[in-house]
């Protein structure tokens, strides 16, 4: 195998596993979301609970404080849920990126495979435009000879 094959073959592989790294941090950001939802909503539903019990048992400092610390519980897994979405976002880029990349190597190659047969034809296809004119030479002289 010649060094272009491997060196062709060795970066198709590169760009794969670069595309199944994008693939996996994707897979990846999509769980941390999807955990960060999941705990959102249980903090909203905590939050909902805590206010119900204030309602029916009248506004202490204790509700208030629980309630406070809720809410500010709630905020930290908000922005949590928002980063875990901006990484999923990330993630996605990056493996359309990587796709797009390792598309465009796959044409690159295509195209680069396509020109040396092209390449190696024209020269067959020479080789036997000179045979049939060395044929036809050799005929000529073996006819004027007779």
């Amino acid at each position: 195998m010649s060094k272009g094959k491997r060196g062709e073959k060795v970066l198709l592989m590169l760009a794969s596993l670069e595309a199944e790294e994008a693939k996996i941090a994707l897979a990846n950001a999509v769980s941390t979301e999807y955990q960060a939802l999941s705990s959102l909503e249980d903090a909203e539903s905590k939050v909902v609970a805590t206010k119900d019990l204030a309602l029916q048992f009248g506004s202490s400092y204790g509700v208030s404080l629980h309630l406070d610390m809720l809410y500010s519980y709630e905020d930290h897994l908000g922005r949590m849920y928002e980063s875990a979405v901006q990484r999923c976002l990330e993630a996605q880029v990056l493996y359309k990126e990587k796709a797009q990349a390792e598309q465009s190597l796959r044409r690159v190659l295509q195209r680069r495979t396509n020109l040396e047969r092209r390449r190696i034809e024209r020269k067959e296809m020479n080789s036997m435009i000179e045979t049939f004119q060395a044929i036809s030479e050799t005929k000529e002289l073996t006819h004027d000879l007779d």
